[in-house]
């Protein structure tokens, strides 16, 4: 892991939150937990 970067259970309990709350507050902000290019999820779903 890059020494610039946290993962999302590091940010988490660097603020005081469980993964499923900050995951919740991060959507309410409208910032992605996914690093995953829109594209793809939807060709994925199409091909699914």
């Amino acid at each position: 892991m890059s020494r610039d970067k946290l993962s999302l259970g590091q940010a988490a309990e660097m603020t005081g939150y469980s993964k499923r709350t900050f995951m919740e507050l991060l959507g309410d902000y409208g910032v992605s937990v996914f690093n995953y290019p829109a594209e793809d999820i939807a060709r994925d779903a199409a091909n699914a």
